[in-house]
C-alpha cells in the first residue's frame, strides 16, 4: 500500500476499517471449495482496524477527533502473506467458515496499544488479517484478539488449497 495511507474514519457500522483493493490479493477463484465447506469470494476486502465494539469503548474515553493523529504515527505499508486459515467460530452461525490471509502490518498492534492507552482500556493485540472466503455469513468471522484466533482457528490451508484458490489470469 501507499506509505501515505489515509486515515479511513469510522465506518457507517461505528467500526473503523482500511478498504483495502483488488489488486491487494492475487485474482481469486469465484468459489473455494475445501472438504469443510465450498466458499464464496468476499464481497470486498479490508484490514480491521477496530471492530465495533472496540471503537465504542475507546469513543467512551477518547474522543474520536484525536484518532486520526495515532493512525498518521505509523507507516501503513501492508504486505499479504501466504500464511492462509481457514477459521470456523463455534459460537457462530453453524456452517460459517472464512478464510483469511494474514497480512504484514507491523503498524497495526502499535496503533491499537496507543489508542488503548488513550482511552485508559485494554486493546488486545490480533492478527493482521484480510478475510478472501466466506461460507454461511456474508460478512466473515472477526478475530479480536490472538486469543480469539486460536479459538476459531480451524487449520491452515495447504499450499495446495491456497494455490487452487489463485485464479489463473
Amino acid at each position: 500500500m501507499d506509505p501515505v495511507t489515509p486515515w479511513p474514519g469510522r465506518s457507517a457500522t461505528g467500526s473503523v476499517i482500511l478498504p483495502l483493493p483488488w489488486s491487494f490479493v492475487p485474482p481469486l477463484v469465484a468459489v473455494l471449495d475445501l472438504p469443510e465447506a465450498p466458499l464464496a469470494r468476499k464481497a470486498e476486502l479490508h484490514l480491521t482496524l477496530l471492530p465495533r465494539d472496540e471503537a465504542a469503548r475507546v469513543a467512551m474515553n477518547a474522543p474520536e477527533a484525536g484518532w486520526r493523529a495515532y493512525f498518521e504515527r505509523h507507516d501503513w505499508r501492508l504486505r499479504l502473506t501466504d500464511r492462509w486459515t481457514l477459521l470456523h467460530d463455534p459460537a457462530g452461525t453453524a456452517g460459517a467458515f472464512s478464510v483469511i490471509a494474514a497480512v504484514d502490518a507491523p503498524a497495526l498492534n502499535p496503533f491499537r496499544r496507543e489508542l488503548g492507552r488513550a482511552a485508559a482500556i485494554d486493546l488486545p493485540d490480533t492478527l493482521p488479517h484480510v478475510t478472501l472466503w466466506v461460507a454461511g455469513d456474508t460478512k466473515g468471522i472477526g478475530v479480536a484478539s490472538m486469543a480469539d484466533l486460536a479459538r476459531k482457528q480451524v487449520r491452515a490451508l495447504t499450499d495446495a488449497e491456497r494455490e487452487a484458490g489463485i485464479a489463473v489470469r
